[in-house]
């Protein structure tokens, strides 16, 4: 089958969401099917792309996120790049001006589709906000007949609107991430991913010395990623005293984010506005126990004593840290094995047979 997928964000962008995008689209393509990007980029990216089956937009970055761009006015030439391609399939990614190409290709040339939900956190805004991103999510949702999110979680948040989905989780390399890459973990927590007030990273930082209190030890935290929060982040850390405590990485390449998984024994989640954290689970196929709020899409898999802990409040959230770094060998078994299920071999296998149910319309 020709497939293509709008989205928001492609590599070279580095997020979960481009990231797993970029997996699908190689293991299906690994099945013999011909999968196109359509994304919006900067001029440079665009001008250096050597890969045909990627079709760059003109676009303006966010400031507070460049990594998620707005592509100015894609309309016609996605519909040219659709036809000329013979594209049988659209599943869209998107929820910008890259979903809206996705929605007028569907309906101007009647190429079968489906849409993908990964951006929970546009739900979480004030009021006001919020309630013109549901009534736009509502409006461009209700032109695909299947939709599909990357957690139960998601899901609910989805149904509120009164928009059903199907759950089919963000895939990760588990063959890579699960291959051992240390003897020893000499470091005690990481958190990776991007640093934006969003991901509540600040509880980290304001508990740090609470857990080194109950420890009696030195520890160290591993901070992997970029964004808006970084400076404050770093400056809070100072005012609070543990500056010493954190070590800051930036961003790193997938071989040395492996690396430091294996090399560390807690991953601190604090976020409950995600619909999915693509370095969560890899974070487990590295055998790293996962500390993660019971409000958010991890409750599903993360369970209490056998794989992580799950923490309920701030004060929770320090106490379960510090058990975390206790835990036998059991707990490290148990996440490598929870986070088979989110192996790329499994969801490719899911979105074929929702291809191919949308390809016999």
């Amino acid at each position: 089958m020709r497939i293509a997928f709008f989205t928001d964000t492609y590599l070279p962008d580095v997020n979960g969401i481009s990231y797993s995008i970029h997996l699908l689209r190689e293991a299906l393509e690994k099945k013999g099917h011909e999968v196109y990007v359509f994304a919006p980029s900067s001029r440079t990216v665009k001008m250096q792309n050597t890969d045909s089956r990627i079709i760059y937009f003109s676009s303006a970055s966010f400031k507070r996120n460049p990594d998620f761009r707005i592509a100015i006015f894609p309309f016609v030439r996605a519909i040219e790049k659709v036809r000329s391609l013979g594209i049988e399939i659209i599943h869209n990614h998107a929820i910008g001006t890259m979903a809206l190409a996705a929605l007028r290709c569907k309906e101007k040339l009647k190429v079968n589709a489906l849409t993908t939900f990964h951006h929970l956190h546009y739900l979480n805004d004030s009021d006001f906000r919020r309630e013109v991103v549901a009534n736009y999510i509502k409006w461009l949702y209700s032109h695909f007949g299947i939709k599909t999110t990357t957690s139960t979680f998601s899901s609910k948040k989805l149904f509120e609107l009164g928009i059903s989905s199907e759950v089919i989780p963000n895939p990760i390399d588990y063959s890579f991430f699960s291959k051992r890459r240390a003897k020893r973990r000499v470091y005690d927590f990481i958190y990776a991913g991007s640093l934006q007030s969003s991901k509540n990273l600040k509880l980290l930082i304001e508990s740090a010395r609470n857990i080194r209190n109950v420890v009696k030890k030195d520890l160290n935290f591993v901070i992997v990623g970029a964004g808006e929060e970084k400076n404050h982040l770093e400056d809070l850390s100072f005012v609070k005293g543990v500056s010493d405590y954190f070590l800051w990485f930036g961003l790193i390449s997938r071989n040395k984010l492996a690396e430091l998984f294996w090399k560390t024994k807690t991953f601190l989640y604090t976020s409950s506005l995600d619909s999915f954290s693509l370095s969560l689970i890899e974070a487990m196929a590295s055998g790293v126990v996962p500390v993660v709020p019971e409000n958010s899409f991890a409750k599903d898999f993360v369970k209490e004593g056998e794989n992580g802990f799950v923490w309920r409040d701030d004060l929770d959230f320090y106490r379960k840290a510090v058990e975390s770094l206790n835990v036998d060998n059991r707990f490290r078994k148990n996440a490598i094995e929870s986070a088979k299920q989110f192996d790329i071999k499994r969801v490719v296998l899911e979105y074929e047979k929702i291809y191919e149910t949308l390809s016999k319309k």
